[in-house]
C-alpha cells in the first residue's frame, strides 16, 4: 500500500492600500525603513519564519530605459518595491506616489488571519482605506 501525500493549500492575499488627501503624507509611500520595518512586523504577528529579510529598491531608477517601450522612467513616478521570502512562500509590496497606493500580497501554504494584516497596515497608515482579494488553492 502506497502512502499518497495531500497536496497543500496556498492561501494567496492581495490588497491595495489607497490613501485619502486627509491626513496624507506622501512621505510614507517613500519611507524604505518604515515600510523595511512593517514587513518585518507582518511575519512576527503572522507567526511565520523568514527565510530571506526584505530586499527592496526605490524607483524610479536612474536612467532606466523600458526595453519594449523604449522610454525612460517617468521621474514622477516614484515609490519602492520589496519582496521577502518566508518558510511558506513568499510577502511583496510595492508602493507608488502617483497613484497614492501601496499593494500588498501575502502568499503562504500555512493559514493566517487577514485582519491581522488589515490591523498592522492600519497602524502605520491611519489615513487609508483597504480593498482585498484573497484566494485560497
Amino acid at each position: 500500500m502506497k502512502f499518497k501525500l495531500k497536496d497543500p493549500q496556498v492561501q494567496i492575499m492581495a490588497c491595495w492600500v489607497t490613501f485619502h488627501k486627509k491626513g496624507f503624507n506622501e512621505e510614507c509611500l517613500l519611507d524604505y525603513s518604515g515600510l523595511h520595518s512593517l514587513l518585518e512586523e507582518l511575519v512576527k504577528k503572522l507567526d511565520m519564519v523568514t527565510i530571506l529579510p526584505p530586499i527592496g529598491v526605490k524607483l524610479p531608477i536612474v536612467n532606466y530605459v523600458d526595453p519594449i517601450t523604449n522610454k525612460s522612467a517617468d521621474i514622477n513616478d516614484s515609490g519602492i518595491s520589496f519582496v521577502m521570502m518566508i518558510d511558506t512562500s513568499h510577502i511583496a509590496l510595492h508602493s507608488w506616489t502617483k497613484f497614492r497606493k501601496i499593494f500588498l500580497e501575502v502568499a503562504s501554504c500555512k493559514p493566517f488571519e487577514e485582519s491581522t494584516i488589515f490591523e498592522l497596515i492600519k497602524s502605520y497608515f491611519p489615513a487609508c482605506e483597504i480593498q482585498t482579494r484573497s484566494l485560497l488553492f
